[in-house]
């Protein structure tokens, strides 16, 4: 004779662990492979302008300070080295992020974009802050 009486239905569940697990292991990955901008303690005062968009983080940053000095990632580099220096960085950079003090000469600028444009650079930004809504800022 056959049996036909139901057996007991198991409920199914799931298992949280592994799902937190799972959850938690996306989010360490996320933030370890999340760019972060770059804040750095400069004393470098920057032009205003009443068009302005995000800086590019990915750029070589290049800086150019009041005194005349320049500096390229943060290391700096002699007036006669500044070519060599852009064409070592254009291996591994595609944009220049010029970063010149307000009261810096503009000819050092201007150099450093030409200098940018020769070691074969794509992009040149420069950087500036908004304008305050008094005007021309401080």
């Amino acid at each position: 004779m056959l049996d036909f009486t139901t057996s007991e239905r198991r409920r199914p569940s799931v298992n949280l662990s592994a799902l937190i697990d799972v959850a938690f292991i996306l989010v360490i990955f996320v933030v370890l492979s999340a760019t972060f901008r770059q804040e750095r303690d400069i004393e470098v005062q920057l032009p205003g302008s009443r068009q302005t968009t995000p800086n590019s983080a990915e750029g070589l940053q290049v800086t150019v300070f009041a005194d005349g000095h320049i500096e390229i990632k943060g290391e700096r580099i002699e007036a006669g080295e500044v070519a060599g220096a852009l064409v070592e960085a254009r291996k591994s950079h595609e944009q220049v992020l010029l970063i010149a003090d307000r009261e810096a000469n503009v000819q050092a600028a201007i150099t450093v974009l030409d200098l940018a444009q020769a070691a074969g650079f794509e992009a040149v930004a420069i950087a500036s802050q908004a304008e305050t809504k008094g005007g021309g800022g401080s």
